[in-house]
């Protein structure tokens, strides 16, 4: 019971980020942080149309936000498109947020995928060393490790 509360509390969380995000828009609609943050929200819920719109605006306000690239590299992995289009995008996410946990696991994902295990795993052990506690990064870390056959590891 207690996870299920804790999900319904985490989406609601997020939705309410998206509606001040959008009362923020409405305001100054030049609002790249605004966007930002409703693309990271979306994301979270899932809605990777709506991640992918709000994050592509907030790229053209600023190609310097981690944020935008780190999602649009996920939903293009998640949508098993070549990793041309996504190894670029993430590591760009990477370069601007080193200390970003998202914008580490999507590189890691990225350079698992792209075949190159090892330095994947180790910026995943890195994200999971930022923040021990992020399920994404330690989920990916087991996933990394079971590919290996070091799973006595994690």
């Amino acid at each position: 019971m207690r996870k299920l509360i804790s999900c319904v509390s985490r989406k609601e969380y997020y939705r309410n980020q998206i509606r001040h995000g959008k009362q923020h828009i409405d305001e100054n609609p030049q609002d790249k942080f605004s966007y930002a943050a409703i693309a990271v929200a979306y994301w979270h819920i899932r809605n990777f149309t709506e991640a992918k719109k709000n994050a592509e605006i907030a790229l053209k306000l600023d190609p310097d936000m981690p944020e935008p690239y780190w999602i649009l590299a996920y939903i293009s992995l998640d949508n098993k498109e070549p990793i041309e289009i996504y190894l670029p995008m993430a590591e760009r996410a990477y370069e601007l947020a080193q200390e970003n946990v998202e914008a580490v696991v999507c590189f890691g994902l990225a350079k698992v995928e792209s075949g190159n295990l090892i330095d994947g795993l180790l910026l995943l052990e890195s994200a999971v060393e930022l923040n021990p506690l992020n399920i994404w990064a330690r989920s990916n870390l087991a996933i990394v490790y079971g590919r290996i056959g070091d799973v006595e590891k994690f």
